[in-house]
């Protein structure tokens, strides 16, 4: 009976072994995710460039928040604080609010060809919460 209990114990601790051996190996190699919390903005699209079918890109002037974008001059009109943003149906001239985050470094755009030359933050909108025309 005691060589019974004694088998039983040591597949218990080498299953427990094994397990704890498997999520410290997986811990090891998950790689670190980093999920950026939404900001707010506001600011006003300055300039759009068709690039390809489907793909525009916009120059957005920002109100708010401060200091996340570069100072250009834009067919010869100085801007503030602006941003480039893909994958979004705007017009130049509107004001837009909303919630945004920043695209990852290794991003790669396809629609570079005149913004380029700025090399201003790229933006991606997560909600607009405010639209306005002029």
């Amino acid at each position: 009976m005691k060589k019974c209990y004694l088998i039983t114990l040591v597949n218990y601790l080498t299953i427990v072994a094994l397990s704890f051996l498997f999520f410290a190996a997986c811990q090891e190699n998950k790689e670190d995710i980093v999920v950026e919390t939404p900001k707010p903005f506001k600011g006003t699209v300055v300039g759009e460039e068709y690039c390809q079918i489907d793909d525009i890109g916009y120059l957005i002037e920002l109100e708010y928040p401060l200091n996340i974008g570069k100072d250009i001059y834009y067919y010869g009109v100085h801007h503030q604080n602006v941003v480039i943003v893909y994958d979004i149906a705007l017009s130049e001239g509107c004001i837009i609010e909303g919630l945004f985050h920043f695209l990852p470094k290794d991003g790669i755009r396809l629609c570079t060809h005149e913004f380029t030359q700025y090399n201003v933050p790229t933006i991606v909108i997560d909600s607009i919460i405010s639209l306005k025309n002029h």
